[in-house]
């Protein structure tokens, strides 16, 4: 019988919500045996896109990454850690930006930055003439 590879992800998910970090290495120690004995370690990265598609349809995002042109400040670090409940949050700073911030959940992208709207605003300029 073939593993399941979609419905193990989602227990995964399930199986670790609330849990301390030693349940859940005790999980992924488990997981891992079940993937040896089934022959299915080659389906590690199937397994781990499964994961983060379950995470994303429990939680909303899966992964949350903001590139600014100036560090966050606390306040709105802990808004965005708040709001992406359990999203693999990642903060980097690009001075070429000039100013706001491009924001990346998952595989959406949202530019807010101010060279983003100049390129936006050339690339209008060109195809109105």
């Amino acid at each position: 019988m073939r593993l399941d590879i979609k419905k193990l992800g989602t227990a995964i998910v399930a199986m670790t919500d609330g849990k301390t970090v030693t349940q859940t290495t005790a999980i992924i120690k488990e997981v891992v045996q079940l993937l040896h004995e089934e022959q299915a370690l080659g389906r590690w990265r199937e397994l781990e896109r499964a994961m983060n598609y379950a995470w994303a349809k429990t939680y909303g995002a899966s992964n949350v990454t903001v590139v600014s042109a100036h560090a966050l400040s606390k306040k709105v670090r802990d808004a965005i850690v708040e709001h992406a409940h359990g999203a693999d949050v990642t903060e980097m700073v690009d001075d070429r930006l000039i100013g706001g911030a491009v924001v990346r959940i998952d595989n959406t992208r949202i530019d807010g930055s101010l060279t983003g709207a100049l390129m936006r605003l050339k690339a209008a300029m060109y195809t109105e003439v």
